[in-house]
């Protein structure tokens, strides 16, 4: 059965207030930031890399600060939109399920709580001064997790994942170990294309049977993500962040979010994206040792 594609995304423009207790294909960069400006960085060795100032970059050591938070959708809630080809597909048994939650069914830009009003599938990260990288501690040099991204019906959960393939050892990238795998849960068979930065992450399309995994092995790749998409349910599309240190999280449905282990006494770049606003928010914070509040609205 011919398939064709069908795309719905709804953009909705957001402002945010931030608040936090004090406390062609180019090479490959080394550096642990690829979009840190060409002008702040020089080679003067294989492997080391330097300031614009000429001095090495120095490293931050992972702290214990501790950075909790909630999105919180301010004003009206827009209306959930119901995928219609759901409805027209031969799955359809499947992707309307009982057993499949309502934010399955829906449009998938925006996933907001009913009773906290919290947003989903928002990035919160830190990023590290152009002189600094981020030097994490050695059991996240070593890590043994797994990120899993599933399709128990018609949609990927989550929706936008993150990962942390690899750290910045001040001369190359080294694996944390971390792995990645995407399911299929569901009672039919699924195909996740995966694309990416072809100098790090080559496309893949994996046809995956019922019940069964895929894992795949991702690298760094800066801030662009990976995109996800199904050939066999067209409207299906999900997002994956590769980040080389820990600092980061992901809204769950309820908005909320936690990041442990932050440096302390350093000033960061923290940074939120949401799809409907890729540059939802950028300013620099500065996190003391314990719990550090940093609550985010977001409004039309």
């Amino acid at each position: 059965m011919k398939r064709y594609p069908l795309f719905g995304i709804l953009f909705v423009p957001l402002f945010v207030v931030i608040t936090a207790a004090p406390g062609c294909a180019k090479k490959p960069k080394a550096t642990e930031e690829d979009d840190t400006p060409a002008a702040t960085t020089s080679k003067t060795s294989p492997g080391a890399t330097t300031t614009a100032k000429g001095g090495a970059k120095q490293p931050i050591k992972a702290g214990d600060g501790i950075i909790t938070g909630r999105v919180i959708f301010s004003g009206d809630v827009p209306q959930p939109k119901l995928v219609a080809a759901m409805k027209e597909h031969t799955d359809r048994d499947v992707c309307l399920a009982p057993t499949a939650s309502e934010s399955e069914k829906i449009e998938q830009t925006w996933i907001i709580d009913k009773s906290t009003k919290g947003v989903a599938n928002v990035v919160v990260y830190l990023k590290a001064p152009t002189d600094k990288y981020f030097d994490p501690s050695d059991a996240d040099k070593k890590r043994t997790d797994t990120v899993d991204m599933d399709q128990p019906h018609c949609n990927f959960i989550p929706h936008v994942a993150a990962i942390f393939p690899s750290y910045y050892d001040g001369k190359k990238q080294q694996p944390s170990g971390q792995k990645f795998v995407v399911k299929n849960s569901a009672t039919v068979p699924h195909s996740s294309k995966l694309d990416g930065d072809p100098n790090k992450n080559p496309s893949i399309n994996k046809t995956i049977p019922p019940s069964d995994q895929v894992a795949v092995d991702l690298r760094y790749q800066g801030k662009e993500p990976i995109r996800v998409s199904c050939s066999f349910h067209s409207w299906m599309n999900a997002l994956i962040f590769t980040f080389d240190h820990p600092y980061f999280a992901v809204t769950k449905e309820d908005g909320t979010f936690e990041i442990r282990n932050v440096p302390t006494g350093t000033e960061f770049e923290v940074v939120a994206w949401h799809e409907a606003k890729p540059n939802l928010f950028n300013q620099k914070k500065t996190f003391s040792s314990g719990e550090n509040k940093l609550d985010i609205s977001a409004a039309p």
